[in-house]
């Protein structure tokens, strides 16, 4: 992980990129001067809600459902309705509850 020390406000049109200045801990001396790279940035994150990883989510039919253990240990198929997603995470507003074990 790393911080943004810097992002520039000129954006390539051809490729959707912009220079972006960011301090990583580099005690391995893996990263160098000039390297480029290509990261994928968390936005915002979601507090106090249910979340889940997004690759918990499955798509069939245009609906979307993940797997649950019930108390039995059995796998079962659920309906869920998402909420807010982060790129990472996924909020879910009605599905699953907070007890029950996600498979990921």
């Amino acid at each position: 992980s790393g911080k943004i020390a810097l992002v520039s406000h000129a954006l390539n049109p051809d490729s959707k990129t912009m220079p972006v200045e960011a301090i990583f801990d580099n005690r391995n001396e893996r990263l160098k001067p000039g390297m480029f790279i290509r990261v994928s940035l968390l936005l915002h994150t979601l507090k106090n809600r249910l979340t889940i990883p997004d690759t918990a989510i499955m798509t069939r039919n245009g609906l979307l459902f993940i797997y649950v253990l019930d108390k039995n240990g059995s796998v079962e198929e659920r309906r869920v309705m998402p909420g807010e997603d982060n790129g990472v995470r996924i909020e879910i507003l009605k599905g699953v509850s907070l007890t029950e074990e996600v498979i990921v």
